[in-house]
């Protein structure tokens, strides 16, 4: 099961705690990410201007 079906199923089981959980995860992984590449890209275009 995906994580966006897993938000879908437990808001309609009416489980918003865990919908709300589900979705914090997913959120913060996405900008865990996006920090990452960030964090990569400066390393790389600081190699390039040597």
């Amino acid at each position: 099961m995906t994580m966006p079906i897993a938000i879908y199923n437990a808001m309609l089981a009416g489980d918003q705690a865990t919908a709300n959980l589900l979705a914090l995860i997913m959120a913060g992984t996405a900008l865990g990410v996006l920090i990452l590449i960030n964090m990569l890209n400066r390393q790389v275009g600081r190699r390039g201007k040597r």
